[in-house]
């Protein structure tokens, strides 16, 4: 085995491939541009364009390539909201709907004057797993349905194509909604009979079209073939329409499909820059509860003073019209808005917020002379910060700023709006003096997470919980090394960045800027210290067989060990965020590699500088 490594530099255009002596480069991207010169392995390039090239396993010198969602599990009960490579807040991808291809499943699917023929043509990705829903010869509607979809507002969509019949209504049964879609021109069409909703039409290519509703409260998804404008018809006995991939996900637009078997599914949440649009990586984030109670409207739980607010004034970051004006009244008296957030404790208060006439604003603990910090949101400047509070600024393009300020002790989430970085609160008003912002946010913890929408309750969002196989990727229980390259955000310490369900593999777990090789009782073996750990890209590795162990940071000289034999065994699952310690990490995992090899202890100092 030669010694022949990539190093991979911070920009996304930029990879820069040392080669051995006598080694000729091979073209390569994603994940596979992690593997050059080896023969074994798994790579996965988060950062990678091109979802299918993100993940790349090599065996005995063949390479496969995977996209994410196909090759790592998430077992978080969640979805989140990230931004997109267009710089839109939306969610990651997630599916509600169970058993999404296997529409003869009668289990999950309620058929209605028609039967399905299982696996009938390729689907659109090119899989034979397309059902044919097939009209019976009687004068009723032909359809299929799913109940027990959980009360969300988002979109209902399913792949069709045309079979005899070229007209199609999907159906909300929650909002008694609907909408028709001719699958020869690519439109839609009100149905007779059905109180219209709001569609979209995607063509998929090959015939095949992605349909989709707009759902509110939605329970049960319906799916009719059509003739002309009208779902009740006498049917012929051997027109339908073939059907696949149906998914219910939250949000305006349906997110990428996740197939499903027994249970809803969430994917992995890619994030990008808001402003830059450069990839971020992975988003990995512990469990985050907003108490912070309508934060879409700020209106039923909230308290105004000194100011006027109108929803639905100019385009929020999640691409919406759903920023909040708030107008100036006249006089010296406070201009604030707070909501009370139950009992005091260490919390992050964050929101998004855009000049209008007024470009300085406070988020503050509660009351106007507490805790508190200043943000210019025409310079993106964080003023003054009263108390023991501290604060930073996200850009997030079109004006929008995140303005983030962690209090030691909160009880209320306060939003004051100012002429000035004025720390005495007073300023006289002209009257009709203007601000915007959206989507309050307080959570424990010391790092402010993905936004928590909420309406009349408070909302939890579950931990991540990302994780492969370790069979997938032929783990060896003899020798091997783990590397990473990451971001962690200011503020949060002690966070494992890759774990496994028995600890028994050596992960690598970060604590300040200390980088720890972990035994199976989550104490530290052997650890390095690199300065700036958090808030900055890192790289770190661990390397590993019987009686000899290493772990190298940022370029430094590996600390080693001799480390007992079953600390190499191999486990059922590695963990990617998230460790059997039970500690999350708040940041972003951008590349990860796996080699079944010892590297020397000067490859592991030049893979991480």
């Amino acid at each position: 085995m030669d010694n022949a490594y990539t190093d991979v530099g911070k920009s996304e255009s930029h990879v820069l491939v040392r080669f051995a002596s006598g080694q000729s480069p091979i073209a390569a991207a994603g994940g596979a541009a992690l593997l050059k010169g080896e023969t074994n392995g798994m790579g996965t390039d988060f950062t990678h364009a091109v979802d299918a090239e993100r993940v790349a396993i090599k065996s005995a010198g063949a390479t496969t390539k995977q996209g994410v969602n196909s090759f790592y599990i998430n077992n978080s009960t969640s979805p989140k909201m990230v931004y997109d490579v267009a710089g839109v807040l939306g969610w990651s991808p997630h599916n509600y709907v169970q058993q999404s291809q296997a529409f003869d499943n009668a289990t999950y699917w309620v058929v209605e004057n028609c039967t399905i023929v299982a696996n009938s043509i390729a689907a659109p990705d090119g899989t034979l797993t397309a059902d044919k829903l097939v009209e019976n010869s009687v004068n009723g509607s032909h359809d299929l349905q799913q109940g027990g979809i959980p009360n969300i507002t988002g979109q209902m969509s399913v792949y069709v194509k045309a079979a005899g019949r070229t007209r199609i209504l999907i159906y909300d049964a929650a909002s008694g909604t609907g909408y028709g879609f001719d699958l020869t021109t690519g439109t839609t069409f009100v149905v007779s009979g059905i109180p219209p909703g709001s569609a979209t039409i995607q063509d998929a290519g090959n015939g095949w079209w992605r349909c989709s509703l707009a759902c509110v409260g939605a329970t049960t998804i319906g799916v009719y073939t059509c003739s002309g404008t009208i779902y009740s018809y006498a049917g012929d006995g051997v027109s339908g329409v073939y059907l696949w991939g149906a998914q219910v996900n939250k949000g305006s637009v349906p997110t990428a499909y996740l197939p499903t078997t027994t249970t809803a599914r969430f994917g992995l949440a890619l994030d990008y820059d808001p402003a830059t649009h450069a990839a971020k990586g992975l988003l990995c984030e512990p469990q985050a509860t907003n108490l912070v109670t309508d934060s879409a409207g700020m209106t039923t739980t909230w308290t105004l003073g000194g100011m006027t607010r109108t929803l639905a004034q100019g385009t929020a970051p999640n691409g919406l019209n759903e920023l909040i004006k708030f107008t100036m009244v006249a006089g010296t008296a406070a201009k604030q808005i707070w909501c009370a957030t139950g009992a005091s404790a260490v919390r992050p208060n964050s929101i998004y917020a855009k000049a209008g006439t007024l470009n300085w604003l406070c988020v503050a603990s509660q009351g106007a002379n507490t805790d508190g910090v200043y943000f210019n949101l025409t310079t993106g400047v964080v003023g003054t910060q009263k108390g023991t509070s501290t604060g930073y600024m996200e850009n997030c393009g079109n004006g929008v700023w995140r303005c983030v300020a962690v209090f030691q002790a909160a009880s209320f989430f306060t939003l004051s709006c100012h002429s000035a970085d004025n720390q005495a609160d007073t300023w006289n008003a002209v009257g009709g003096e203007t601000i915007f912002v959206w989507q309050p946010q307080t959570e424990t913890g010391t790092v402010a997470t993905s936004p928590i929408p909420t309406l009349g309750t408070t909302v939890t969002r579950a931990a991540d919980r990302a994780f492969i196989e370790a069979a997938s990727i032929n783990y060896s229980a003899t020798a091997g090394s783990w590397w990473v390259e990451h971001y962690t955000q200011l503020g949060q310490t002690s966070q494992w960045i890759i774990g496994t369900n028995t600890s028994a593999a050596t992960p690598i777990f970060s604590s300040g800027d200390h980088f720890y090789g972990m035994d199976s009782n989550s104490s530290p073996i052997y650890s390095i210290i690199g300065s700036g750990a958090t808030g900055n890209i890192n790289r770190a590795a661990v390397a590993f067989q019987s009686g000899d162990r290493a772990i190298s940071a940022k370029g430094l000289v590996p600390t080693t060990d001799a480390g007992a034999t079953a600390a190499i065994l191999a486990p059922l699952q590695i963990w990617f965020g998230f460790g059997s310690g039970g500690i999350n990490m708040n940041g972003w995992i951008r590349k990860v590699r796996y080699l079944p090899r010892r590297p020397s202890n000067a490859e592991l100092q030049a893979m991480t500088a």
